[in-house]
This record gives structure tokens, C-alpha cells and sequence, in this order.
């Protein structure tokens, strides 16, 4: 699928292959990766867990954590993938690729109150899923994936409002060897501070309705 779609923009822009294609496929595997914190989280409480919840009484951060270890273990599969691309098209590893512990570090962080807010959300709101599905389809669109964001001229800022662009460029901008934008770290920082609040705030209020929602 990464191949067709790198080869028809690559055409389409003008663009060098062995730059783009890295790049594509780079971000592409990784937006998927971010959006199993979201799509993937839908139905581990109420679906792919319930029964141990219920009966073992096991915690909700255990499930979470289960959970999130998973994912983030499979997506690591794909680093020597990553590297192993960009050696073979031609291009260098500089030593910036070390700047993607810190940023992987951050969006792990991320991920765990991205899954622990919208897997309980899910199970108070069953049709909440389909939802998430679909507002995911277009932010795939609007992430600087298939497209770069220095085609946006003077708006090239305004993608960071998309908190995705900054999580994919955390990975993407160290193993291409581009300069990092330091603003990711802050925006990113950012979602942390917020995220854990807002679930801090849910999970205080609403703590003794969770089996319920089950």
C-alpha cells in the first residue's frame, strides 16, 4: 500500500523516490501506531478485558499498561525496518536518530492517557468508537503524511495544532536526519501536562462508576 501510494505522489509532486518514499512510509506506520492509542483503546474495557476486570478485579492502569506495552513493543519491530529503508535508498544516518529516544520517551507518555481516556469513554459511550474511527480517517488527511508541510508556505505553524504532526515528526526528523523543530518537545510536553489532568479530573469523579460502565 506504501509502495502505490509513494509511487503516484511522487509523482504527482515532482519528487525524488528515495526521499519520499522513506518519509511516507515512516510517518505512515507511525500515525497508525498513534491511532491504536485512540481506535485501538475502543474496546479493551468493555470487549477484550471485561472479563478479567470483572472477575479478577484487576486494576484499570494494569490493563492499560498491558495494553500500551503491547503496542509500543510491536512498533518497535519497525526501527531496524525504518533504518534499514533509509540505508538501502541512498540516504545517511546522522546522529540525531538518537533524538528519537527523548521524542518516543514523550509520545509513550502521551499514549498512556490518550488509552486510558478514551478506553473509559468508549465504555460509557458504546457508539463513541465509530465516532473515533471516523474523525481518525480525516485527521489522517490532515497530518503532513502524504504531503509536506513547507507546501503550506507562511501557514506551515498552523499543522502543529495538530498535536499527531508533532508526534510524528518526533520519530520522523531524527531517522531522515533533518533538523527537529523544538516546538515538538514543547507541544508534546504540552499534551502530557493537559492529558494527565483531564484524567486526573475524570478519574477522581467518576472512579466508583467505572465497573458500571462495564
Amino acid at each position: 500500500t506504501v509502495s502505490i501510494i509513494a509511487l503516484v505522489w511522487a509523482a504527482i509532486f515532482n519528487l525524488e523516490i528515495k526521499e519520499y518514499f522513506p518519509k511516507l512510509f515512516i510517518g505512515y506506520t507511525t500515525f497508525y501506531f498513534l491511532a491504536s492509542f485512540i481506535t485501538g483503546s475502543t474496546e479493551i474495557l468493555y470487549g477484550k478485558y471485561k472479563g478479567i476486570i470483572l472477575s479478577l478485579g484487576v486494576g484499570l492502569n494494569i490493563i492499560i499498561l498491558r495494553h500500551l506495552i503491547f503496542l509500543v513493543l510491536e512498533y518497535l519491530l519497525f526501527i531496524p525496518v525504518y533504518i534499514l529503508i533509509i540505508l538501502v535508498l541512498g540516504n545517511n544516518i546522522s546522529l540525531s536518530i538518537f533524538l528519537l529516544i527523548p521524542g518516543l520517551i514523550l509520545i509513550i507518555i502521551n499514549g498512556y492517557w490518550l488509552t486510558f481516556i478514551f478506553s473509559l469513554l468508549s465504555a460509557r459511550f458504546r457508539d463513541f468508537a465509530l465516532f473515533i474511527s471516523s474523525i481518525m480517517g480525516a485527521a489522517f488527511l490532515l497530518t503532513p503524511i502524504l504531503w509536506d508541510k513547507e507546501r503550506l508556505g507562511e501557514y506551515e505553524n498552523f499543522v502543529y495544532l495538530n498535536p499527531l504532526t508533532s508526534m510524528i515528526e518526533a520519530i520522523r526528523d531524527p531517522l531522515m536526519g533533518e533538523p527537529v523543530n523544538p516546538l515538538i518537545y514543547f507541544v508534546l510536553l504540552i499534551s502530557i501536562l493537559i492529558g494527565f489532568f483531564i484524567c486526573s479530573i475524570f478519574y477522581k469523579y467518576k472512579k466508583k462508576l467505572f465497573n458500571f460502565w462495564l
